[in-house]
């Protein structure tokens, strides 16, 4: 298993503002699926967030060390 993080902007339809919320899955793909069971697209084949990152990528990057826009983990999915 992996984790995916799947972050947040500043737009109004995001569940959250800033931070990320954490997936546990086998894929990417099951991944996607997870979040989007619990945060449904706001437009049509789209993931309702910013951006989606791979643990290796995240985990080495500022944003996992510093958090995004003064917020961390807002919850952990699997």
């Amino acid at each position: 298993m992996k984790k995916y993080y799947f972050t947040f902007g500043t737009a109004d339809y995001f569940p959250f503002k800033g931070g990320w919320v954490e997936v546990i899955a086998d894929s990417r793909q099951e991944a996607i699926e997870i979040y989007n069971s619990n945060y449904p697209q706001f437009h049509e084949g789209t993931i309702n967030c910013a951006f989606v990152y791979d643990q290796d990528v995240f985990e080495k990057s500022c944003m996992y060390v510093e958090g995004n826009l003064g917020r961390r983990c807002h919850k952990v999915l699997q």
